[in-house]
Order: structure tokens, then sequence, then C-alpha cells
């Protein structure tokens, strides 16, 4: 008995010093410092104009806002020499990118993007452009626990098309303010009045578009088929899910170099934290300084057509929203009120 009750606390202090002493916090030197890197993002659409955003790289303990640029020259040059320049384009609530325009573009020509900014010039290798096939469809379900609902779509390409995919959507929703304004004060008259009919302010609208990096491979498979790629998971007590909801899909074709970049910074960027986590490795882009090579840039730049499909879903498509209790209580009182589910003409 004096044996095993020594073995047992010689096991709790061995599982007490490892829970303390495995774990150590570990910063890099040099790294915070590091910054100022030139990125350049966007791709070089033929079917269409074509953004391209500038910035540069913050710094490990730099936490301002991105800052982005527009004081530089941006345009794409086709194999022929052909010049198209970009306009630096402000929108509201957005950061400000180059318009270039690429519409009706030959596929049959190569295509680089150029940029001039303090003096250095920065061009992408010479890109063969990739002709997207058509979007098949886009498709929600549900969980078995009405928790949350996947958003996929499915693809289908001809034998000679890319075997590689990538995507990004803009989503849009209506939903509703969590108080029904029946009266406002008029500092004129100093007075409480109630609240005309028009502008109605209850309806909101909101939207925003794809971060996550969304690649697919079929090079693995017998046909060129993307089935039920998973693009978005939205949470039921989200307010996107609340009224109505939409999608607009944006698919374009890529090649394997394109892809290998993607899937590399996809796994630096979301799937690093855990210690089964794979390592983070250097990016290597195809963007270039022309004027000095010891400059880095960060950034991937493809050519070639977009194909695009919208989806919309309502609250009741979808089914598994659930208002906040306050929003119940306060969207059905009151004789202006609406219950949840109907709508305000």
């Amino acid at each position: 008995m004096g044996y095993r009750k020594f073995y047992n606390y010689g096991i709790l202090l061995i599982c007490m010093h490892l829970s303390t002493s495995c774990i150590t916090s570990f910063t890099p030197s040099g790294l915070e410092t590091q910054g100022g890197t030139l990125v350049i993002e966007g791709d070089i659409i033929l079917n269409s104009d074509s953004k391209v955003f500038l910035s540069f790289s913050n710094a490990l303990d730099d936490f301002n806002a991105i800052s982005y640029l527009s004081n530089a020259q941006v345009w794409v040059e086709s194999s022929m020499g052909e010049q198209y320049t970009g306009v630096v384009t402000f929108d509201a609530n957005a950061r400000p990118y180059y318009l270039v325009p690429t519409n009706n573009l030959n596929p049959a020509q190569q295509y680089k993007l150029c940029v001039h900014l303090s003096g250095q010039q920065y061009e992408s290798d010479l890109l063969t452009p990739w002709v997207a096939p058509e979007i098949d469809s886009i498709e929600f379900a549900v969980d078995d626990t009405k928790t949350w609902v996947d958003f996929f779509v499915t693809s289908y390409g001809d034998a000679n098309d890319s075997r590689y995919y990538k995507w990004t959507f803009r989503e849009d929703w209506e939903f509703a303010s969590t108080y029904f304004t029946q009266y406002y004060y008029d500092p004129d008259v100093d007075k409480i009045l109630p609240y005309p009919a028009n502008p109605p302010i209850y309806y909101c609208w909101n939207q925003s578009e794809s971060s996550s990096i969304l690649i697919a491979r079929t090079d693995h498979l017998h046909d060129n088929t993307v089935f039920q790629q998973k693009l978005l998971t939205i949470d039921n007590r989200s307010l996107k899910i609340s009224y109505l909801y939409s999608m607009e899909l944006y698919q374009m074709s890529i090649s394997q170099e394109a892809y290998i970049y993607w899937s590399a910074l996809k796994k630096n960027t979301e799937e690093i934290g855990g210690i089964f986590a794979p390592q983070p490795s250097e990016m290597h882009g195809n963007i270039h300084c022309m004027t000095d090579p010891g400059i880095k840039v960060l950034g991937y730049i493809s050519a070639g057509t977009l194909a695009a499909k919208r989806i919309f879903a309502s609250r009741q498509d979808i089914g598994i929203f659930i208002p906040y209790l306050c929003s119940i209580l306060c969207t059905r009182t009151g004789p202006y009120s609406p219950s949840y589910g109907q709508r305000v003409v």
C-alpha cells in the first residue's frame, strides 16, 4: 500500500509539472518591427472591370487599421502591348481601389498587371486567361439541430477547363430595427411628435463581402466537378437570416500555381494555432519589383473570366432564425409594430 501511495503521488507530481511547464509563450524576436511590404490584391477579369487594391502590410505589434493606397499608377498590359489604365475609385463605406476597364478583353492574348508606386515598378507574370465554367447551383442545408445553415456551390467543368477554382461572394440581407419608432423629438419646436410614415426606418439593409479563402481542386477526380463545396455557415441567431438573405457568388478558374499559393495562404491565416496545425510557410506570389529585385511583394494575380450566380433565401425558407427575447417583445408591441416574418409596405 505504501508503494502504491508513493507511486500515485509521483504520477500526480509529474502531471502537475507537465501541465505548468510544457507550454510557454513565445514571441519571435525582430518580427514585431517588420511591416511595410506592398500588398497587391486583385485579378484580371476579362468579362468585367477589374478591381485592384494596394496596401502595406502591418507589423505584428501594429494594431492600426490597414491603410489603402490611392497614389499609384495601375494598368493592365496585354502581350500585344495594349494598356488599360486604372482609375482610383472611392465607394462609400469601402476601401479605395483601382478600377481597370478590362471588359471584353481577348482571351487568346496574355495579360499582366503593372503598378508604379514611389519610383518603383511592379509587374505580375504574363498570364494565360482561364474561362470559368458556369455555376450550376447554390444551395443551403440546415443541420439536424437547427443551429446553423450551410451554403454550398456545385459546378461542372469540361475536361479542358482548369481543375482549380476560387470563389468570392457578396451578401446582402434585410433585417428589422430592435425598436419600432413611433415618436421623435423636434428641437426646432421643442416637442415630441409622432414619427411620419415616410421615410420608413424600421426595416434596414446591410451587406458584406467574403473574407475567407474559398478554393477547391478536382485534379484528383475523374470528372471536373465541384459538388456541394461549402462556402459559408450562418448561425441561427444571425440577423442575416431574420428576413431576407441574398448571396451573389463569383467563380473563377485559376492555375495550379495560383491554387498552391492560395492553399498555403489559407493554412497560414486560417488553420494556424493548434498543436497539430500546419507550420507557417513563406509565401511566393507572382508579382515582382522590376526596378529593385530585392524588394518583396505580397499577392498573386490570376487572369480569366468570372461566372456569377445569385441566390435568395427568406426567413421562412431557412426556418431556423431565433430572435432575441428583447426583439420579440419590442417588435410585437404598439399599433405600428408588425410581427416577425411580416413586411411593412
